[in-house]
């Protein structure tokens, strides 16, 4: 039998420390969330491998510890900020968001997983975070945001959804362009968004974001 504290904290030291994930809220947060309530049950004892795991279901994929903290990390999640997640799977980076943010907000398109998150979630005690079934514009309600986050790879970012983001806010996610897949930020000026590249990384897809025929980024 694993023992998960345990396992939790050998992540945090063996995974997150040695690869620049340097924040101490973050770091705080992912030694204290616990990755195998939200992982399909089958794989628990595999939780803190630094892996893609099933959600619940096995129809959707977890992102490995390491870059969703280093993805996290590159958004600057302050105190009393806003946030919405984008891919929310079965709740784990929603509940990690939650102790770096004031509120979050989380889509999910797949209804089985919306419902599995908000139910793990609130019996983890995570008190200000809203689950909401459907696509990014599921959110447009509760825009604007301080910061977004895609958890996944995507091939486009919507305009609709840079349009929710606060003036100054951040969206982070994992672009694919070429061939390549890096960790992106953009920063909304006024009606205009820029970004940049800051690491390579690999995640599962997130549905809903391939890029038109012809659409380049």
């Amino acid at each position: 039998m694993v023992d998960q504290a345990e396992a939790r904290w050998r992540m945090v030291e063996s995974q997150l420390r040695p690869n620049d994930v340097t924040d101490k809220r973050l770091l705080a947060a992912m030694g204290s969330v616990p990755r195998e309530a939200f992982v399909d049950p089958s794989r628990a004892q595999l939780a803190y491998l630094d892996q893609s795991l099933p959600a619940p279901g096995g129809q959707r994929q977890l992102a490995a510890p390491m870059p969703l903290a280093r993805l996290i990390q590159l958004a600057a999640i302050a105190p009393g900020e806003r946030v919405l997640h984008v891919g929310a799977s079965s709740g784990y980076a929603t509940a990690i968001l939650a102790r770096l943010a004031a509120e979050v907000v989380a889509v999910e398109a797949d209804a089985g997983l919306a419902a599995h998150a908000a139910r793990t979630l609130a019996g983890q005690g995570v008190g200000n975070t809203r689950i909401l079934e459907g696509s990014y514009e599921a959110a447009r309600a509760h825009a604007p945001f301080d910061a977004i986050m895609l958890e996944g790879v995507v091939e486009e970012v919507p305009p609709g959804l840079l349009q929710m983001l606060t003036d100054g806010g951040r969206l982070v996610g994992l672009l694919r362009e070429n061939g390549r897949t890096r960790a992106h930020v953009l920063v909304r000026s006024g009606h205009k968004a820029a970004g940049y590249p800051e690491f390579d990384a690999t995640m599962p897809e997130l549905p809903g974001f391939k890029r038109p025929n012809g659409f380049v980024f």
